[in-house]
């Protein structure tokens, strides 16, 4: 007998951005929280953030590319398949994969519809996601981006502006928005047990990028 699973990446995301925003964070002997843990819950949440809008465009531009018509294959002559054209054209990049599917399902952009919307899209969460992927050891850069993602922004921002971006898709078509949307269903992580105690000096809070030990 064969058994058949079925997978919701955007889903799946969008879930795990949300999972760990309401967690207790327990450490030995009630200690301080090492600082890492709030880097990785940040990372967590911006990245696949990102990554829930990634897959849900993407998913839809390939129902786009399964047409009658051809747009895609029209557009992009050059690709070989869906995989090559999400590879390597300009679709690549988010903000051109989800103009290219207003396109395509002939509903507004949403950097017209919305601009706020677009604006923390590009400006907060995309810029917060590429250093959080690709980190650079600079403080003044650090202590900008992160700093401001940590301090500026509620910490539920990053899924706030995903769940927006894909609602989006719905609302303009006139559909429903699905639950899965807007809270989890499928899971969450109640607690973190940290491993070990942080350690805090000094009044004035500097953040570091660090090589390991």
């Amino acid at each position: 007998m064969e058994n058949i699973i079925a997978l919701s990446p955007e889903r799946a995301y969008l879930e795990l951005a949300r999972s760990s925003l309401g967690s207790a964070i327990l450490t030995p002997n009630n200690g301080v929280t090492p600082p890492n843990i709030y880097l990785a819950i940040l990372a967590q949440t911006y990245v696949f953030s990102c990554m829930a809008m990634s897959a849900f465009v993407n998913n839809y531009l390939g129902d786009v590319w399964e047409r009658d018509d051809k747009p895609l294959q029209t557009e992009y002559p050059k690709a070989k398949d869906l995989s090559d054209l999400l590879k390597k054209s300009d679709l690549r990049e988010l903000p051109k994969a989800i103009n290219a599917l207003c396109k395509h399902l002939h509903i507004q952009p949403i950097h017209e519809s919305k601009p706020e919307l677009w604006k923390d899209f590009e400006h907060a969460l995309r810029r917060t996601r590429n250093f959080l992927v690709h980190p650079c050891p600079d403080d003044e850069l650090v202590n900008e981006i992160l700093g401001g993602a940590m301090a500026k922004y509620a910490w539920v921002f990053p899924s706030k502006v995903a769940e927006q971006v894909i609602a989006y898709f719905f609302d303009a078509q006139l559909f429903e928005v699905p639950t899965w949307i807007r809270e989890n269903q499928e899971f969450t992580i109640k607690e973190i047990q940290a491993l070990s105690v942080g350690t805090m000096s000094g009044t004035d809070t500097i953040i570091k990028i660090q090589g390991a030990d």
